[in-house]
């Protein structure tokens, strides 16, 4: 994980190669995750996701990771799409900007190859 670029990189499927502008100091930006579950079946992962909205600017955000395609569908409350958005599964919070959706209800199904997440939210 690189905290300052906001990526993860799977360093059992491709390298990492880093070249700094400048001389690093300290701790915390870069992290080497490990888990005892590589072998097992996850379930729907996209169940971790927080998904909500900031009011200025107004942005829907999606955080969290995705390790697969994924999109993210916002329906209003009468189940019409308003906004259908490929997100970028190479970082953790995806923003996206709905300043020209009016504020209510809406509806967000964010879905991949994992599984499926619906959640209501309000946009002021």
């Amino acid at each position: 994980e690189d905290t300052e670029a906001n990526t993860f990189t799977l360093l059992n499927t491709s390298d990492y190669i880093f070249t700094p502008n400048s001389d690093l100091n300290g701790i915390g930006r870069f992290y080497i995750r490990f888990t005892n579950r590589t072998l097992s079946t996850d379930g729907n992962t996209l169940n971790d996701l927080q998904i909500f909205t900031i009011a200025d600017p107004r942005t829907l955000v999606i955080k969290g990771y995705l390790n697969s395609e994924t999109i993210a569908k916002l329906y209003d409350i009468q189940g019409r799409l308003v906004l259908n958005r490929m997100l970028n599964n190479m970082v953790t919070t995806n923003s996206i900007y709905v300043g020209n959706i009016q504020s209510g209800v809406y509806v967000v199904e964010v879905i991949n190859d994992n599984g499926t997440k619906t959640q209501k939210l309000i946009i002021r």
